[in-house]
């Protein structure tokens, strides 16, 4: 166990070091973590260094109190269920009593759950961030069901980046100039992804470093894998291959492994850690949808340079992986469609009712207007819609086709419309 005097430093030593970032960006959840005042617990989750402490710490500076620790900190390695006492005895020493508490990375503790339900019951404000979408699993939640409220943060949203490069740009006055300037933003926004500091400090280094940490620290080592190389690989296959099918039968022969199940396993923690995602293909059947094939998507496109992803010839799967990712931050139910030979991008879904379908294309032309027209019209028809959306890079126009309204709109306006 940690004494009282060991964990009295690491707290004031983190003290010290908590400092929000010269160019701090407003995130789109900012404002719903500021009034997300209730009894609640408020759990944030996300992948590694998209900016989670930092939130964490402008919610701090903004709701008042000094109840922090963050526990990806070597020295806290040893840290246990047990040790919580303790520190809850230095937080009273060091600062009086307090209301609120604000825990970093705590799925490193085993049975955290145990001491933030105390703290719930002693009616304390807690809040807690972890780079695991299963933070709250299962098991988790006998003991804190109905006592929390999860976020989800993303790299930086289009809307996002923009104010990190000073482009503040209204959808309402879209000029020219301001049109040309937003496709120039978007490309770059599209390579370059949303990751902070890499942006801030353009080292391709910091993604390298937080790539590694995902696969060893938060996949391998958490669940105990020791084919290493597999799983290396199948990151490699993610970073190169998003916005496309992907077969585990065909990928177990690419990673060496036995069996597809290890494979589907392997991108269940992919998923958990927020570096790809899994969206299924829509069906009526819950059978027919298990079976087929998965559309994959990447947590970011920045990261894809690590892979040698080569973005000019791949400018249509990366405005794709765009749209998803917009689509996944309102936690919309995803689904890609197809029938008959022809497919659409997305289905979104609430409940029973299906809300929009949109196809992506880099250009609407000649040489792919049929099929993407095909497959959108399919799509409506299926669904018995009136209206659907296709997102380019640049195009805006609106089209009348078989008595169906199809809205093309480039991805800049789309996003500044679209995003929560």
């Amino acid at each position: 166990m940690l004494t009282k005097t060991v964990l009295k430093n690491i707290i004031l030593d983190q003290k010290i070091h908590l400092k929000l970032p010269k160019r701090y960006v407003k995130r789109d959840l900012e404002e719903k973590l500021t009034y997300a005042t209730s009894r609640q617990i408020v759990v944030i989750t996300g992948l590694r260094r998209v900016g989670k402490s930092t939130l964490m710490l402008k919610l701090k500076e903004k709701l008042g109190g000094d109840y922090y620790l963050n526990f990806d900190d070597e020295r806290l390695l040893e840290f246990t269920v047990k040790d919580f006492q303790t520190l809850y005895e230095a937080f009273l020493e060091l600062f009086g009593e307090q209301d609120t508490f604000y825990f970093d990375e705590i799925q490193n503790v085993p049975d955290w759950e145990r001491f933030i339900r105390r703290l719930y019951d002693y009616g304390k404000k807690v809040y807690i961030t972890g780079s695991n979408a299963k933070l709250l699993s299962p098991e988790l939640g006998t003991h804190l069901t109905g006592r929390y409220l999860q976020y989800e943060l993303f790299p930086f949203s289009f809307k996002e980046f923009l104010s990190f490069k000073g482009a503040n740009i209204s959808p309402s006055s879209l000029d020219t100039t301001t049109k040309i300037n937003l496709i120039k933003l978007t490309l770059e926004y599209l390579e370059n992804g949303g990751i902070p500091e890499f942006l801030a400090a353009r080292n391709r280094d910091i993604l390298k470093l937080l790539y590694e940490n995902i696969l060893y620290r938060d996949i391998a080592t958490r669940f105990d894998i020791t084919n290493t190389a597999a799983l290396r690989e199948l990151g490699r296959y993610v970073l190169s291959n998003f916005a496309t099918e992907v077969s585990f039968n065909k990928l177990k022969h690419l990673l060496g492994v036995k069996s597809h199940v290890t494979v589907a396993k392997y991108f269940q923690y992919f998923q958990d850690a927020y570096l790809a995602f899994l969206v299924p293909r829509f069906a009526y059947s819950v059978k027919t949808q298990s079976l087929s094939a998965k559309k994959l998507y990447t947590i970011d496109t920045g990261l894809s340079q690590i892979a040698g992803f080569n973005f000019s010839n791949n400018l249509g799967r990366a405005l794709e992986n765009l749209v998803f990712l917009n689509l996944r931050r309102q936690a919309k139910e995803i689904y890609y469609f197809r029938s008959n030979g022809v497919e659409c991008d997305f289905v979104t879904r609430e409940g029973t009712r299906i809300l929009e379908v949109i196809q992506v294309t880099a250009e609407l032309s000649n040489d792919n207007r049929k099929r993407e027209l095909d497959g959108m019209l399919a799509a409506l028809t299926e669904f018995d819609l009136s209206t659907g959306l296709i997102v380019t890079l640049e195009q805006e126009e609106e089209l009348e086709v078989s008595e169906k309204v199809i809205k093309v709109v480039p991805i800049y306006k789309w996003l500044l419309e679209h995003q929560s």
